[in-house]
């Protein structure tokens, strides 16, 4: 009888466990074309703003902002399950730490020292525009739903997209570097299609490079969430007029 047996060193190491090839994320351009589509959804209603002049008020904006994301996040988990890599390491959702959190608070802390040489420098070579959408009365259940869509609800999604699901994309094909830039470039530019102007574009990918160093730091969204939040808060000093016009 002829011994048909294979013998153990003979088997690669990934047969012999029984483990297939590394799980891999989406690639580059499938990756641009998932997030491309995400910031193009959520931008439809300044898109429509623009293009046809509706004037739609800024309640509906509210109302809108909190279903965009919501269909976001719904497709980022569509995506990411599509594919073999496990949605918490795919979107960077690692275990809470203490460390991440108090990383995300004293970042946030710190900008303010930087922020005005970085202001200081887009106003020379950029220009400011002045944006008066945000001027308008609001009642105090459609401030209480802006506040929650601005400071949990958009931080959280814009973190599961830009610092989440591109940033793991990118990163397995291009590096870290390249990713950074990339994602806090994007940030930036996302924010032209959300209606603000050249100056604010400019600002905000520089603190999407920030967010993306707090990801890289770290390895997951923790911190660059809790930063991502706290500066999208309002200013100490807004709180009375807040807290005024929620008890109305």
């Amino acid at each position: 009888m002829v011994d048909t047996t294979v013998p153990y060193a003979g088997l690669p190491p990934t047969a012999a466990l029984g483990r297939g090839p590394p799980a891999r994320p989406w690639g580059v351009w499938a990756t641009l074309v998932w997030a491309g589509a995400g910031m193009l959804f959520i931008s439809l209603f300044e898109m429509a703003n623009w293009g046809w002049g509706l004037k739609l008020s800024f309640e509906l904006r509210i109302v809108w902002g909190l279903f965009g994301y919501c269909v976001i996040a719904a497709g980022l988990l569509l995506a990411v399950r599509a594919t073999p890599v496990p949605v918490g390491d795919y979107l960077g959702l690692t275990r809470l730490r203490v460390r991440d959190v108090l990383l995300g608070i004293a970042c946030f802390i710190v900008l303010p020292f930087v922020w005005p040489y970085i202001s200081a420098l887009i106003k020379q070579f950029i220009g400011s525009w002045p944006d008066d959408r945000f001027d308008q009365p609001l009642s105090g259940l459609i401030l209480a739903l802006a506040l929650f869509v601005t400071i949990i609800v958009g931080p959280l999604v814009e973190e599961l997209l830009f610092r989440g699901f591109m940033y793991r994309g990118l990163e397995s094909s291009l590096g870290t570097v390249a990713t950074v830039l990339i994602t806090g470039v994007t940030f930036g530019l996302v924010h032209a299609l959300y209606g603000y102007g050249w100056d604010h574009v400019a600002g905000s990918a520089f603190f999407g490079l920030v967010l993306g160093l707090l990801r890289w730091l770290t390895g997951g969204i923790t911190a660059s969430f809790v930063c991502h939040a706290l500066g999208n808060a309002p200013s100490i000093s807004a709180i009375p007029y807040l807290v005024g016009k929620l008890l109305e």
